[in-house]
């Protein structure tokens, strides 16, 4: 299984992205976007927002059609965002 990740760019999160960024498991930075606190895993009929801020979270929901439109949505981002060298 191959995964994607984009993260806020900032030195810490850059240091997670050089430690964990191989073939299988890609990692971008995305600029000027703000402080991102939610984990968001998407799948064929899924959404899973993870939160791990306070007492930790998640929510579920099982909609193909919106995980289709989040996957069209975090394809913009990754064509936007940073390649990590």
């Amino acid at each position: 299984m191959e995964t994607r990740e984009l993260l806020n760019q900032s030195e810490e999160l850059a240091g997670y992205a050089s430690l964990y960024a191989t073939k299988r498991n890609q990692i971008r930075l995305l600029e000027n976007v703000g402080k991102i606190g939610v984990d968001e895993m998407i799948t064929k009929d899924s959404v899973y927002l993870i939160s791990f801020s306070g007492d930790y979270s998640a929510t579920v929901i099982k909609d193909e059609l919106l995980a289709r439109q989040q996957k069209m949505l975090f394809k913009l981002l990754w064509e936007q965002s940073k390649q990590i060298t």
